[in-house]
């Protein structure tokens, strides 16, 4: 099965879209214009222009759209200069005139006036081509390119950046600068086909990323990925994308997805964020399931609020300060199940038998009732219904400190319940825990969060919880 390519920055949907607009807007003005001119020139008794605009306009515009679309005049990638966009404006205009007559002559029908269609065409090329120099210089001052450090050898950045030059537009992403693991094969250079070498050496990476702003990294030449992978996600800066370029192992193993940059295939090795629409269902769906399980549960919860109040000293709720997204500490609210002081010997329950567990709390925790609470957590937005398990403060700085990209399960809100949560068992340790999330969170879906919620009420209702 062939791989399947896509564009790198989500950006460049964005610029389609807004070129595709003006388009729109360009196509209107090119046949106003010429069916004026066309009045003017070869009619002696001219009719209403804006009558035959509604009939023109829909067929011009989307004949012209299919012209371009074959012209590949929406891909900037593959332009290096002005010359370069006239061009492709030139080849799009010239086979919708081409697939306009096609058409009348296959239907043997005589629909646009060919002084229209003559004049539509001259007159729309300086608009689209100028429209698109506008659009472009536009986007590259408004917008924010993906910021990109090269790593390799000497003759691999050197390949590279020869053929990124020779084809790449530059609106979506910025060279700024490459780093080479060999500073003896540098021989004194400072730069490389113009692109500034920044440092030598692995150890500035680091330094390197914050200093100037660096949030794509394109690896050129075989070195060890996960090592590079464990360094970024044990530092600050572990929202930098890392891709490389693939070699046969790559290509081997399972089947990547592919970017491009100008004609240069990456696979990527770190995971973007999903779509915003995708964040904004999640969302909807937290405050809806939630909202319904809460008034569902009521009147259970009044039962084991009495139920702890009646057989135990102490307070209904247990209220513990969490981590959440981002680094942002929270307060989550459970039913206590411990005896009053328990907190204080600052260790996790592992064991159901624990003597500082009630016996009303035995229960709650067996089935996981304890947590029902927390739906007010989520319904607020500190947490989410499914996600990375929200730690204590004391325990997520010994993780952080001592569990390789731990840091990076703070992407995303908590959950309530998780992979993690579902798939393994309380005696998982944290590293494999950390699997769990990242797996989750790398490949997050509508579909996905759906699977851990119903397999969630399977593990509720088999009493495995401690």
């Amino acid at each position: 099965m062939s791989p399947k390519f896509k564009r790198r920055n989500s950006g460049h949907g964005w610029f389609k879209l807004s070129l595709l607009i003006f388009d729109m807007v360009i196509v209107l003005a090119s046949s106003i214009i010429a069916l004026l001119l066309r009045n003017m020139i070869f009619i002696p008794e001219p009719g209403d222009v804006f009558s035959a605009i509604r009939i023109f306009y829909l067929p011009s515009f989307l004949i012209l759209f299919l012209g371009l679309y074959i012209a590949d005049a929406f891909n900037f990638d593959a332009m290096e200069s002005g010359s370069d966009i006239l061009l492709v404006v030139l080849k799009g205009v010239f086979i919708g005139v081409v697939l306009a007559s096609a058409i009348e002559y296959s239907m043997r029908i005589h629909f646009f006036p060919r002084g229209y269609m003559f004049l539509f065409a001259v007159v729309s090329v300086p608009f689209l081509y100028f429209e698109r120099r506008v659009v472009a210089s536009g986007w590259q001052k408004l917008a924010s390119p993906d910021r990109i450090l090269v790593i390799g050898n000497v003759k691999d950045v050197d390949n590279v950046l020869r053929r990124i030059k020779r084809r790449e537009y530059n609106i979506f992403s910025s060279i700024v600068g490459v780093l080479v693991p060999d500073s003896v094969a540098l021989e004194g250079r400072k730069d490389i086909e113009g692109v500034p070498i920044l440092s030598s050496g692995h150890g500035d990476l680091d330094k390197v990323i914050s200093k100037f702003n660096i949030n794509r990294i394109i690896v050129v030449s075989p070195m060890d990925h996960r090592e590079l992978i464990n360094k970024l996600h044990n530092s600050s800066n572990s929202d930098v994308r890392i891709e490389v370029l693939p070699g046969i192992y790559e290509i081997l193993i399972g089947r990547p997805d592919y970017s491009l940059l100008a004609d240069v295939p990456l696979i990527q090795l770190t995971r973007d964020n999903p779509p915003e629409w995708y964040l904004i269902v999640k969302r909807i769906m937290d405050i809806v399931i939630s909202v319904l399980l809460f008034i569902i549960t009521l009147p259970m919860m009044l039962i084991i609020a009495a139920a702890i109040k009646l057989t135990s000293k102490g307070p209904v709720f247990h209220r513990q300060t969490r981590v959440g997204k981002d680094f942002k500490p929270f307060t989550i609210h459970k039913f206590r199940t411990m005896k009053v002081g328990s907190e204080r010997e600052n260790r996790e329950v592992t064991d159901p038998n624990d003597p500082r567990i009630t016996p009303v709390g035995r229960i709650l925790r067996k089935y996981h009732l304890d947590e029902l609470p927390q739906l007010w957590n989520v319904i607020k937005g500190d947490m989410s219904l499914v996600g990375p398990r929200p730690e204590k403060v004391e325990f997520f700085q010994k993780y952080l400190e001592h569990v390789p990209g731990y840091r990076e399960r703070q992407k995303v809100k908590p959950g309530l319940t998780g992979l993690a949560q579902v798939w393994g068992d309380h005696t998982i340790a944290p590293e494999f825990k950390l699997k769990y999330d990242l797996i989750y969170i790398y490949n997050r879906n509508l579909l996905l969060d759906i699977m851990i919620l119903l397999r969630t009420v399977r593990v509720v209702f088999k009493g495995t919880g401690i």
